[in-house]
């Protein structure tokens, strides 16, 4: 419950951060921003367009392309968004000599229009493909499980598409960046298939409260009653998860702009996991220990070295 917290408070300081930055974006002054610079002489409708354009690129190469590995495991309508203005990000950051501290707000903003878009497209073919059910046999009351599931499997897209493109645009490598970023959605897919798996497949909140009410109050099961429990629990930690991932993306990657702009490198995806899931005294005291040896040990090393320099010195 203590870490739900914590993700939802990560959360909520990204979302009241992000809708300041959406007015600045999306304001009818070119005083306060640069988009021009990144999307030309009509910034607002190119963003909108270009959107467009990515989201329906992503859908056209899924119907024209042949099934090949992993074509069903990408979002590709999110994945050419996330590249192309991961490519227009770069290219102002680190080519157009321009950029200062003050440009954050208004460059991550732009993004927003396309996310929202996605997570509603996803909503429609979540439910044209029947991917959320209602819960059979239960009181009415139980439908709030559907919309909560449905949302919580569509927002799947908008904390892909932050972290990728936070991913591809916070290093000059970008090489490096997408393997570093295709290893984490590696990790970031089984970590959901498992929790999939354990509330629909295992069902693991149904055995929970079976057990709990047979041996407390002596009495059957209603055999709805876990499938709700699993579907809301499954919603709830997914909306607690994505909400976090994009509030602690955001937070993490104003926080770093700076640096960015300094160095052109922030381990972006290790920072956000940090604010994420932040350690506990015992785990920082344990680094410091370990620090603490592995400077004793180098001093001992560079004393022993210095001492046998001193005796050969003193030989010869």
């Amino acid at each position: 419950m203590a870490k739900i917290r914590h993700l939802a408070k990560v959360a909520m300081n990204g979302f009241t951060d992000m809708a300041p930055a959406l007015r600045r974006a999306f304001n009818d002054s070119p005083d306060d921003d640069q988009l021009s610079q990144v999307f030309g002489q009509k910034p607002r409708t190119a963003i909108l367009l270009i959107s467009a354009a990515c989201i329906a690129g992503g859908y056209l190469f899924v119907n024209v392309t042949p099934e090949f590995g992993i074509k069903d495991l990408i979002n590709w309508p999110a994945a050419f968004t996330g590249v192309v203005f991961a490519i227009l990000f770069r290219r102002y950051l680190f080519h157009s000599g321009t950029a200062t501290t003050k440009d954050f707000d208004w460059l991550a903003a732009s993004i927003i229009p396309a996310t929202i878009a996605l997570v509603l497209l996803g909503i429609i073919t979540n439910i044209i493909n029947g991917v959320v059910e209602p819960v059979e046999d239960g009181p009415f009351y139980t439908i709030i499980g559907y919309p909560a599931e449905l949302l919580a499997r569509s927002c799947s897209v908008a904390a892909a598409i932050t972290i990728a493109v936070a991913a591809l645009t916070y290093s000059r490598n970008w090489v490096a960046a997408a393997i570093e970023l295709g290893v984490n959605m590696i990790v970031f897919v089984a970590v959901l298939w498992f929790m999939a798996f354990m509330m629909f497949e295992v069902e693991i909140m149904d055995r929970i409260l079976s057990a709990l009410f047979e041996s407390i109050l002596g009495i059957t099961f209603p055999s709805w009653l876990g499938d709700f429990a699993d579907q809301i629990t499954y919603a709830a930690l997914l909306l607690a998860f994505y909400f976090s991932v994009i509030g602690a993306t955001w937070m993490v990657c104003r926080q770093e702009f700076a640096t960015l702009l300094e160095t052109g490198e922030v381990e972006i995806i290790k920072a956000v996991k940090k604010l994420m899931d932040p350690p506990t005294e015992k785990q920082l005291q344990k680094q410091a220990d370990k620090e603490a040896k592995k400077a004793a040990k180098a001093e001992a090393k560079a004393a022993k070295k210095a001492e046998k320099e001193k005796t050969g010195t003193t030989t010869d």
